[in-house]
């Protein structure tokens, strides 16, 4: 099993304990993450290690930064921050990430609205979980 396929089951558990504290911030990063994984698992398929590793350290990178960054900003601020790390065109894997929780954060937005300024916190503590774990595959 690749580390992608891990990384979507583990997601996927994430989304199911989420669920059952009825913690939505964190069931939503769970499951956009646990989609994530499972794209970055079919298009790394029958890639090369020496691709795979680059890209999966990409991700651990952005993610890990995204946390904690996350846990300071509400979701208004958080959309904010991305959008700039978005255009830089860093890594593949980075752009992966930063492009994914862009559409996550303006789900959250918009889905929210009056609360979205107060929420962020749960979403950077599930990303932080999410980040660690990924980082202990690689």
């Amino acid at each position: 099993m690749s580390v992608a396929d891990r990384m979507t089951a583990h997601c996927a558990s994430m989304r199911m304990a989420a669920d059952l504290t009825c913690d939505y911030e964190a069931y939503e990063m769970s499951e956009d993450m646990q989609n994530l994984f499972g794209h970055v698992a079919e298009a790394l398929e029958n890639e090369p290690d020496s691709t795979v590793r680059p890209f999966m350290e990409g991700m651990a990178r952005a993610l890990a930064t995204a946390s904690h960054v996350a846990g300071t900003l509400n979701v208004p601020a958080m959309l904010d921050w991305l959008d700039s790390r978005d255009a830089k065109g860093e890594t593949p894997g980075e752009t992966c990430v930063y492009g994914d929780l862009i559409r996550l954060y303006s789900y959250l937005n918009d889905l929210y609205e009056h609360k979205a300024p107060r929420m962020g916190r749960q979403a950077g503590l599930a990303l932080g979980e999410i980040s660690e774990e990924l980082a202990g595959m690689l």
